[in-house]
């Protein structure tokens, strides 16, 4: 996996930026959780508005398009189509856009490679943050970690205050 991560990092590493988003269920109002697509939404909108719109390594430049490719097996039928119009009628809310054009494509993760890269940074910043030992940082969290926005994860409710 190091070597994935290390081609990876060393030919597209002036143009890619990772956000990773960690939910605190232990901290999260019950509330909050009780319907996961709607979570889903605000916590995305919560990264961009907080974290990717004031940190991102061209923070001068207005964003013309984002794209996001999400696995379509974490993801009902009707929450496919709010995820888009929620995140235009947030954006269009603010007195300055944070974008021109969201571009929103649900695929299968086995034929997608940006969705299995996405996978391999989850699950490798999971492994780490649970079963990790303290004080020691494996090579690719650390290659993870130059990319991330704001050089950090964006914890929910914590980031959020």
């Amino acid at each position: 996996k190091t070597i994935v991560f290390e081609k990876i990092f060393n030919n597209c590493a002036d143009y890619t930026e990772i956000g990773i988003i960690q939910l605190h269920n232990k901290y999260a109002d019950d509330k909050f959780k009780l319907v996961p697509a709607r979570s889903f939404n605000y916590l995305l909108w919560k990264f961009l508005i907080r974290y990717y719109s004031k940190y991102r390594k061209k923070v001068d430049e207005p964003i013309e398009n984002i794209y996001l490719y999400i696995d379509e097996r974490n993801v009902a039928q009707k929450a496919k189509y709010d995820l888009k119009n929620y995140l235009e009628m947030k954006n269009f809310e603010l007195p300055k856009p944070l974008f021109n054009n969201i571009y929103i494509e649900y695929v299968d993760s086995s034929t997608n490679s940006l969705v299995q890269f996405a996978d391999m940074v989850a699950n490798s910043y999971y492994r780490w943050l649970k079963f990790g030992e303290k004080g020691t940082i494996p090579k690719t969290i650390e290659m993870i970690n130059t990319l991330l926005v704001n050089g950090k994860i964006f914890e929910y409710p914590i980031d959020n205050e």
